[in-house]
């Protein structure tokens, strides 16, 4: 009977156990817990970011490449909502999830993937990539030679309608005709005193020779006048 008894309390216990599993870090010291933390956040420190974009008809997406995935953690696409596992990488280790827009932050958190003593729960860091605005207007024939203009740049956010732009550029054009006039109203000044500078000592000369001449006029008007 005591037998029975036993193999009654050990089917319970099972069946308890199966209801409410006891997670795997309840057995874990503080010390096991916090040398898996530590191996961990190395794992996915080494984890990086970047992206390539695709430019078609004036519009471009791009794709994010998640670089260096570990089959320990797994990462969650906060504006998708999905996980990221180690078995889905190439033989690079690498991830590519595509279209994404421009003009954006995504956000990636990292977790660990199947731990002995750390919370599957637990974001170990969070990564983070910058998808840069686009200008749509920055291949136009009116930014040929306007690389120097914002509303030009590639990667510029630009919100302007089509007139909008057009005037933008028409007003670019009536300013650098004025700053070319004023350039060489000053290179012409700036000349002048170049030219005076190198030759003062002609100018010198010239000046005195004048002197002497008015000098020699003037004496001799005035013995004239004394004369008379």
């Amino acid at each position: 009977m005591t037998r029975n008894i036993m193999i009654k309390i050990g089917i319970i216990g099972s069946l308890l156990f199966l209801v409410f599993p006891i997670s795997a870090d309840a057995y874990c010291t503080s010390v096991q817990h916090n040398v898996e933390m530590s191996k961990l956040l190395r794992i996915a420190a080494n984890v990086n970011l970047d992206s390539i974009h695709h430019e078609s008809d004036s519009k471009v997406l791009f794709d994010i490449r998640i670089n260096n995935l570990h089959e320990k953690i797994k990462l969650f696409e906060k504006n998708e909502e999905k996980f990221i596992y180690y078995e889905q990488a190439n033989t690079f280790n690498q991830y590519v999830i595509k279209g994404y827009e421009a003009d954006q932050i995504v956000e990636f958190g990292v977790y660990p993937s199947n731990p002995e003593c750390v919370s599957e729960d637990e974001v170990l860091l969070m990564r983070r990539i910058t998808i840069p605005p686009f200008n749509k207007y920055y291949s136009d024939p009116l930014c040929r030679g306007r690389s120097d203009m914002l509303i030009c740049f590639r990667w510029q956010r630009v919100e302007l309608d089509r007139e909008e732009f057009q005037n933008a550029i028409k007003r670019y054009e009536e300013e650098q005709k004025s700053d070319k006039k004023d350039a060489e109203t000053a290179i012409d000044i700036f000349s002048l005193f170049d030219l005076v500078k190198e030759n003062y000592h002609y100018l010198l000369y010239l000046g005195l020779v004048v002197l002497v001449i008015l000098g020699y006029k003037w004496r001799k008007k005035k013995q004239d006048d004394f004369n008379l």
